[in-house]
């Protein structure tokens, strides 16, 4: 049934060298060594490779940090990370950031593949990622003072703004 799918586990933040450091090792039966993957984790899966982030919702803040490893000395563990989310079997990868990703021209595919994950390579990439290059106005309400009046140009709306 789908509610199977992601069933209940604990939620835990993870720094981007642990994620991809230590807590990927596997024991020879194909279980996560770390207690923080170990709920749920299917275990070895015949003809594939153990995946600690198999069956995992995995939610990313600077998800640029995937694809921006030069210079950086976390570039081995950002590895492993990439490899894995991108293998992870049955799993939810959501990536946030807000730094545009200008390094190399192959950098925003490769973004996108880690996000869609090997499952779904071959779909679309429509749908895989949003890029909001300006908020939307009715995402973010304005606050109007009390008193003020319900109606006014529409010139002075940003002055109005930037005072509030």
């Amino acid at each position: 049934a789908e509610a199977d799918c992601f069933p209940g586990a604990p939620l835990r933040a993870l720094g981007y060298a642990s994620a991809g450091g230590a807590n990927t090792r596997v024991d020879q039966d194909g279980h996560p060594i770390s207690a923080i993957f170990k709920v749920h984790h299917p275990g070895c899966v015949e003809g594939r490779e153990a995946n600690v982030y198999d069956r995992k919702i995995v939610l990313m803040d600077e998800a640029h940090n995937l694809v921006h490893t030069t210079g950086t000395r976390y570039a081995a563990q950002l590895q492993t990370l990439r490899d894995c989310l991108y293998a992870a079997a049955g799993s939810m990868v959501v990536g946030f950031t807000a730094t545009p990703i200008l390094h190399e021209t192959r950098d925003g595919q490769l973004l996108l593949d880690v996000i869609k994950g090997a499952e779904s390579a071959g779909e679309c990439n429509e749908g895989f990622l949003s890029s909001l290059t300006q908020k939307p106005r009715p995402l973010f309400p304005a606050s109007v003072p009390d008193n003020f009046p319900d109606t006014f140009g529409s010139a002075s709306l940003p002055n109005i703004q930037k005072q509030v």
